[in-house]
């Protein structure tokens, strides 16, 4: 399992500050920045630079939650999590499972996908801890691994912007919502990062 310990130089760099609009870069040059997104978030799971616990422990969790919920105190509102007892819930990147482990425990049907392994390992690990069910895949955002129709919320807080092609990722989602589904994704603008 790989965690940070020091908020990594460049934190805020992403797919965006690297080029100009999706259909102005090459296939290979897309590739080409998804490889370098994916090694970045790799080293560096979001959000665990905001601890000093070691890795994949109760403890570790604890600190990342009270620090994310502190930063940002609505989130769990905005996201509707209170609602999702027996919906099939997406999450597009998963981080260190903060909203992860809230959906289940509100009763959700979740599967999760990280282009990162690192993120899949340490939300599996923070389920294993928590004794709840979910389902977790390392996979891209711009293809994602699921069929038509089989969401009823997919959530993303952070994540899309990230990609090389952020408007095929929001035809993913749509493509995977459930007719009268509902996405919750919440992007960066580009000037203020």
């Amino acid at each position: 399992m790989t965690c940070q310990s020091e908020s990594p130089a460049g934190v805020r760099e992403n797919a965006y500050a690297a080029r100009g609009p999706a259909d102005s870069i090459s296939v290979l040059q897309q590739s080409q920045l998804k490889a370098r997104v994916q090694s970045f978030w790799q080293n560096v799971p979001c959000d665990s630079w905001f601890t000093n616990e070691k890795c994949g422990t109760p403890a570790f969790y604890r600190s990342l939650d009270e620090h994310r919920y502190k930063v940002h105190p609505r989130l769990e509102s905005a996201a509707g999590i209170e609602k999702t007892k027996g919906k099939r819930v997406l999450e597009i990147g998963c981080g260190c499972g903060s909203e992860a482990e809230r959906f289940a425990r509100a009763g959700a049907h979740y599967p999760a996908v990280d282009l990162t392994n690192a993120a899949v390992s340490i939300t599996q690990r923070r389920f294993q801890l928590a004794g709840l069910e979910g389902r977790f895949t390392q996979g891209d955002a711009e293809n994602l691994p699921f069929a038509d129709g089989s969401f009823d919320l997919v959530y993303s807080h952070g994540v899309l912007h990230h990609t090389p092609d952020t408007a095929r990722t929001i035809r993913e989602v749509h493509r995977v919502l459930a007719p009268g589904g509902r996405a919750v994704i919440m992007l960066y603008l580009p000037k203020l990062v």
